[in-house]
């Protein structure tokens, strides 16, 4: 319906494969109601887990592992001053997150 009032003739899904999934069955949603609007699919993951031979690495992954890496350095420095503390910490990502691996 939104497609249709608004007149779209192209929608952009930027996502991991969750979002490409759905991406892929609005497109054949809007190819069985013969709609002028195409989607176009956009792999981004910060899990580092859509690489192959045309994709060497997911925008977002480089910066999520420097970001990561700064804040678990960080955390480590106060852990040093509060030795009866615990601290966890818990990052994004599949069974065994690349960010993590990284």
């Amino acid at each position: 319906k939104t497609v249709t009032e608004n007149n779209l003739d192209g929608l952009v899904v930027i996502g991991g494969d969750g979002s490409n999934t759905y991406a892929a069955l609005l497109a054949e949603f809007f190819a069985q109601r013969q709609s002028k609007c195409k989607v176009i699919g956009v792999p981004k993951t910060i899990d580092g887990d859509l690489q192959n031979e045309y994709i060497e690495i997911s925008f977002g992954f480089d910066s999520a592992v420097k970001t990561f890496s700064e804040m678990i350095s960080n955390l480590c420095r106060d852990a040093l001053s509060a030795a009866k503390t615990w601290h966890f910490v818990k990052l994004m990502g599949r069974d065994a997150s690349q960010v993590t691996l990284e």
